[in-house]
């Protein structure tokens, strides 16, 4: 670069990485998409347009919730939506969304075995704590220094730390409150619709 010349950000290009932003946050909840229907490829319920798991309803839900507090985050340390923050969003969907996979897995297998679902989603909350909350911290943890800008560049990483760190605390507690009510929600109503299906049959 010439001395005296300097790069300026321009609208442009600031529209430019959002919309990439946004195309790879799309691509990233496919993903997560596709993980889930691999999981719980055997579950299949019946709605309105055709076979869907109830499991993708729930797994993806975490989401929104992860979203939320990345916008907290971001607002709160007076960090700006970049490509960076952008980063950071697209990592937190891959965790939070493992972290609905593991919960709900785990009280789906003790329904399996005839445990009433209310009992399966509290033992589940239980046994599944733990490792949900290790995966959080270490990741929280690994963040700090980022977020505190340490190291050369560090003010330009910042962001990203910002949006993960909001992301998990808010996505942490409300998943395990949201998910396995919005399961119990959605499973009681199956239920009911499936036995109102049989009695009209008879």
């Amino acid at each position: 670069m010439v001395k005296g010349q300097a790069l300026l950000r321009t609208d442009d290009t600031e529209l430019s990485n959002n919309l990439m932003i946004a195309r790879n946050a799309l691509r990233k909840a496919q993903v997560n998409y596709d993980n889930a229907s691999a999981t719980y490829r055997r579950n299949k319920l019946i709605f309105d347009k055709g076979a869907v798991s109830s499991q993708y309803l729930e797994t993806l839900a975490a989401l929104p919730l992860a979203f939320i507090g990345a916008l907290l985050g971001l607002i709160l340390c007076h960090s700006n939506f970049s490509m960076i923050s952008g980063i950071g969003i697209l990592l937190l969907m891959g965790l939070v969304t493992k972290n609905a996979i593991l919960l709900i897995d785990f009280a789906k297998k003790r329904i399996e075995e005839g445990e009433d679902c209310y009992e399966a989603l509290v033992d589940a909350g239980k046994s599944r704590f733990r490792p949900i909350m290790m995966t959080t911290f270490a990741m929280m943890f690994a963040m700090l220094p980022i977020a505190v800008g340490l190291g050369d560049g560090g003010e330009a990483r910042a962001p990203m730390a910002h949006a993960i760190l909001g992301g998990l605390t808010t996505s942490t507690l409300l998943t395990l409150v949201v998910i396995p009510c919005l399961y119990a929600i959605i499973k009681g109503k199956l239920t009911t619709d499936g036995k109102s299906t049989e009695q009209q049959s008879r």
